[in-house]
Order: structure tokens, then sequence, then C-alpha cells
């Protein structure tokens, strides 16, 4: 799918949650740099059942914000080449729940709104589909501390408070008390004393995927 191609959301819903202003990757970079890409999450609710539905790696200038409500055939934005991408594309996926875990699918088949089996035959090519540990990168990470928010900020701060820790509203929001509460989980661990959150620290922290 080129790049700039419109999407539209398929239903009428709500935004619960996206990513935006990530520059889409330009001819010869790396397809696996770790930045993360812009996405919007939609929530759909049919026959009482709640539904997200994924589109990843959008250009920058996403068409709507989190928490907007949409209706089907709304321009949300345009396909693009941002993040984790082997080239230009349109990544879609949909799960039953409004989870913000993106990817809940993939470790809950119970989650798939359609089968594998729908998609890929009787069996599913080279077996099991196997998620690879991965969280920022360096860049990423830096990045996020000098804008001041990044969408799995809020995941850090979640694990953070059930240690105990104050990190304030659980938000994705790189406060200075959210720093100050990674200096103090780091100390108290051992593993550094600056607000940078690194491997060793989501290691610590249990978190296996950030997404």
């Amino acid at each position: 799918m080129p790049i700039g191609t419109p999407l539209y959301s398929p239903r009428d819903g709500i935004v619960l949650d996206c990513n935006d202003g990530v520059k889409n990757d330009g001819p010869g970079s790396p397809d696996y740099t770790n930045e993360p890409s812009n996405w919007v999450l939609l929530g759909f609710e049919i026959n009482g059942q709640k539904y997200g539905f994924y589109s990843q790696h959008m250009s920058p200038g996403l068409k709507v914000r989190k928490g907007q409500r949409v209706h089907a055939g709304q321009l949300i934005g345009f396909s693009g080449d941002s993040g984790n991408s082997s080239g230009p594309h349109w990544h879609n996926a949909a799960q039953k729940s409004w989870s913000l875990n993106r990817y809940l699918y993939l470790n809950n088949p119970s989650m798939c709104v359609f089968p594998p089996s729908k998609l890929w035959g009787e069996r599913e090519p080279g077996g099991d589909v196997v998620v690879t540990q991965k969280y920022p990168g360096r860049k990423a990470v830096r990045k996020a501390m000098k804008d001041g928010h990044a969408p799995w900020v809020s995941k850090v701060k979640k694990e953070l408070a059930k240690r105990g820790y104050e990190v304030g509203h659980k938000d994705d929001a790189y406060t200075t008390l959210f720093k100050q509460a990674i200096r103090k989980f780091k100390r108290d661990k051992k593993i550094g004393v600056t607000a940078f959150i690194g491997k060793r620290m989501w290691k610590k922290l249990g978190i296996t995927r950030v997404v």
C-alpha cells in the first residue's frame, strides 16, 4: 500500500488510544529500529461485545485524537512506513475487548476475532507466532524524556504504582514525579540513578514487551 493512502474507520466508535508525530522511514533505513510508530486503536461495540481495531505504521499527522468519537467512513489518517516497518504498508488487527494492549490477541487466542485458519489455512506457516521481547530503544526513551510523554509510559507507571512508588496520574506523561519514582526504583534495585528507562528496568518491573 503506497504511503499516503487514506484510512477510514470501518464503524462508529471511539479512539481508545493513539500515537502520532513519528516520521516515516526513508529509503535505506533499517527495518527494525525499536522506534515507536504512528498508530490508532479504535473501539467498537457490536451486539453488546466490545472490539478493538488497530491500525499501525501510519504517516504522521493523524486525523483523530484519543477519546474522540468517530463515525463509519471517517478519515483517521494515512498509511505510511513509521516504526518497525519493512516497507510502506498498512498493519491492521482486530481483537475482542477494549484492552489498551494492542497485541493482546497474540498470546490470548480467545481474543482473536478471526481464527488463524481463516487467514492461513489449517496450520499457520512456520508454526506458532513467537512474540519476541522488544523495548523502546535509547533514542525513543530520550525523545520521551524530552517531549514529556510516550504511549508506553502508562505501563511503567502502573508497575511502579503496584510496588508503592508515587507516580501521580497513570497516563503517558513523563512528569517530574514520574522521573523521581524511576530514580528511586533504580536506586532501590541498584541498577542506576538516572530517570532513563533501560532494559534492566523493564526486566525488574516484569514487563516483557512494550508495544
